[in-house]
């Protein structure tokens, strides 16, 4: 019985379809790592584009926060607090009040619906004060909101 793996003229046929096989399949194998190196590096491109996309917005949010907080400290630095405010009214309330105490004692005597009246136009007072600082808060918001449009 003839071996494969001869010498004589089947073997040398066999040996030059093998080698002709093997040579294909080499060649088909490395279309394969080509066009898959292809593929991958296009997927690889199309992934770094995106994210020079995202870094880019991420850039501009971050841009536009930092504005946002440098107008914020701005409008920190030069408003006053209601506490502030109400520290500085306390002291001209309670002026207010001796001056009108006093006038109505020089005009007679105080009646209770002069200090009635006395107190709720010192609370009128407050309130407008209020208004006119959360007005005032109002206004810069706006300010900042449409600057950041």
């Amino acid at each position: 019985m003839a071996d494969c793996c001869s010498t004589g003229e089947g073997g040398d046929m066999r040996d030059k379809d093998t080698l002709e096989a093997v040579s294909l399949s080499a060649k088909y194998t490395d279309i394969r790592i080509e066009a898959t190196r292809c593929e991958y590096e296009a997927k690889i491109d199309a992934v770094e584009k995106q994210l020079e996309v995202a870094l880019a917005g991420i850039a501009s949010k971050f841009e536009s926060t930092n504005e946002l907080r440098e107008a914020m400290r701005d409008q920190a630095s030069r408003t006053i607090s209601r506490t502030e405010v109400m520290d500085l009214l306390r002291p001209m309330e309670s002026d207010i009040r001796e001056l009108r105490e006093s006038k109505a004692q020089l005009a007679g005597v105080a009646s209770q619906d002069s200090v009635n009246d006395a107190q709720r136009d010192a609370t009128f007072g407050k309130w407008v004060s209020f208004i006119a600082t959360l007005l005032s808060i109002a206004g810069l918001l706006v300010a900042l909101f449409l600057k950041g449009d």
